[in-house]
């Protein structure tokens, strides 16, 4: 496999449109598969990412800015 075919946690949230932190939920309930590489680096297959994203698993994350105030909502 190439490097193309794999991403970043950072990346993986901008695919899926939810948070980095929300990314590592996802993947400690096993519905996304981590690899490391060089022992270092945490990277997610492309293919495995972009089949979540369609099947419509996961809420998207919108963020609202209301005064000072933010608040999430769940679309």
């Amino acid at each position: 496999m190439t490097s193309s075919q794999f991403v970043s946690v950072r990346e993986t949230s901008q695919i899926l449109a939810v948070n980095e932190k929300k990314v590592m939920h996802l993947i400690e309930e096993g519905k996304l598969q981590a690899y490391r590489i060089a022992d270092k680096f945490l990277r997610l297959k492309r293919s495995e990412v972009l089949d979540l994203r369609n099947t419509g698993d996961i809420a998207k994350e919108h963020h609202l800015k209301i005064g000072r105030a933010s608040c999430r909502e769940r679309v």
